[in-house]
């Protein structure tokens, strides 16, 4: 799934851990979907990118998503959700990870404005917070609907299960290594967010994916990162979240995002006139 947003010519588009079980009403839930975590009822609108990251492409009052499932674009002005698999207990947990891993990235955009290319940056967030950021992302879209984007975890879905909401230690197969795609020198902003897709590196299973400007690759994989970079710059081995600063233009997020504001007259048509809405209400 891709959401992205245009602005004229680029794009912009040590927690406490208590386990996600809670006291609940359950004899209601008759007619109602459960939570896939604590079986509590009503469930609710989960975002599956947070809704916090999602938002930051968005230039006007909504943006375009692609979804592999649907013909041309739909609209949102919060991002795609699931309402059959969190309750809002359950949900919030992880939303301590995602609010203030959103943070920690907008320091490391900032932190990347005129830096060095191949330079590395950091935030002061400890690696273990922005990896269960990632374990609860990925266990949101192996649960979820395959037209909503579902992936496969095999035996790791319940790992990261555990690790995204009982607090569960950091397991040995799962790192990330991030890296801050910056359309120039100066650049603060978002151009696009993506869901997670399926990848092999130096033939380790991984997924890849972009949220707040932060393209992540996500190790789900018992064996150790196979390049010198790659084990370097590992959040695994890090005391604070730190990211490479590289050119978007050189990876495939920045060109199918291209592709889809300027190939597609549909989704150029529906950016130029979130950005005349946003031009009238600046």
């Amino acid at each position: 799934m891709w959401e992205t947003s245009r602005d004229g010519s680029l794009f912009t588009s040590r927690v406490l851990f208590e386990p996600c079980f809670h006291s609940a009403n359950i004899h209601a839930c008759e007619n109602e979907m459960t939570c896939l975590i604590c079986s509590a009822c009503p469930t609710i609108k989960s975002h599956l990118i947070p809704r916090v990251m999602a938002t930051e492409v968005q230039v006007g009052k909504a943006h375009a998503f692609v979804l592999p499932s649907c013909p041309g674009y739909l609209e949102s002005q919060s991002g795609l959700w699931d309402s059959s698999i969190l309750c809002g207990h359950c949900d919030s947990s992880i939303g301590r990870f995602e609010e203030s891993t959103a943070k920690a990235f907008v320091s490391l955009r900032n932190a990347g404005v005129g830096m060095q290319e191949f330079k590395v940056v950091s935030a002061e967030q400890a690696p273990d917070v922005t990896l269960r950021f990632y374990a609860a992302l990925l266990w949101k879209y192996a649960v979820t609907r395959r037209e909503l984007g579902k992936i496969d975890l095999g035996p790791y879905k319940s790992e990261l299960q555990r690790v995204a909401f009982e607090g569960a230690p950091i397991p040995n197969f799962f790192d990330a290594v991030l890296m801050r795609l910056r359309l120039s020198p100066d650049d603060a902003g978002v151009f696009a967010y993506r869901a997670p897709k399926p990848d092999r590196k130096e033939g380790l299973n991984m997924y890849r994916v972009m949220v707040g400007g932060i393209l992540a690759f996500v190790k789900v994989d018992q064996r150790p990162w196979a390049t010198p970079l790659f084990r370097g710059i590992a959040l695994s081995s890090a005391t604070t979240t730190r990211a490479l600063v590289v050119a978007a233009q050189n990876f495939e997020e920045f060109k199918i995002s291209q592709d889809l504001a300027y190939g597609n007259s549909r989704v150029s048509a529906f950016l130029d006139k979130q950005d005349a809405y946003a031009a009238q209400n600046a």
